[in-house]
């Protein structure tokens, strides 16, 4: 009897905890800054708080310029930024959220720009130029959920970050340069429009 009981006492508290678990959302979706750059957005989390991962820009592109006379060339970009965080939620009426909290950063890009030589007796031009950055940002925003499914968000995120470029002509280092920075302007602001389920 008593173990019976003791199983009892178990079952319970453990349906009791399991109906007090908050239920789990996610949402993925689109994040437009400056309005010439969108990426993909995907959150995880509960109706207080969500992870959120952000990549706001791929880039690879190659083109080749053949001009006639001259030494044909070849350019090639590539670039990337990435984020994570996690934003925490406040009601301010019953249709708007508050949101606030954090990301952390990284981006990288290289441009490279090469003559293409036809010959054996030719010799070409290099030009790489490499930059990367990483930094925290302070998530400030709103959130309005149009229905259960889809949410319009906007937010403005000053940020403290850390860069690093070089520039190389022929595989020789030409200059380099390191700094931070920190502010606010209108460089940081987001617009997002996601669906949750």
């Amino acid at each position: 009897m008593k173990k019976i009981f003791l199983l009892m006492t178990i079952l319970s508290v453990s349906l009791l905890t399991f109906g007090q678990e908050k239920e789990r959302l996610k949402e993925v979706g689109l994040v437009f800054s400056d309005l010439d750059e969108f990426g993909f957005v995907y959150k995880i989390g509960h109706e207080k708080s969500m992870w959120r991962f952000n990549v706001i820009s791929l880039n690879n592109s190659k083109s080749d310029v053949e001009r006639e006379g001259e030494m044909d060339k070849e350019y090639k970009n590539t670039g990337f930024n990435f984020s994570l965080g996690k934003e925490y939620y406040s009601p301010l009426s019953s249709k708007f959220q508050f949101k606030y909290g954090w990301d952390v950063f990284y981006g990288f890009s290289k441009y490279k720009e090469e003559d293409v030589v036809n010959n054996l007796w030719a010799s070409g031009n290099k030009v790489e130029n490499k930059s990367k950055y990483y930094g925290v940002k302070l998530v400030l925003g709103v959130n309005y959920p149009i229905n259960d499914h889809i949410v319009l968000g906007a937010e403005v995120t000053p940020a403290y970050s850390w860069d690093k470029s070089k520039g190389e002509v022929n595989d020789k280092k030409v200059y380099e340069n390191k700094g931070h920075s920190w502010g606010f302007s209108n460089n940081n602001a987001r617009i997002s429009l996601a669906y949750r389920f």
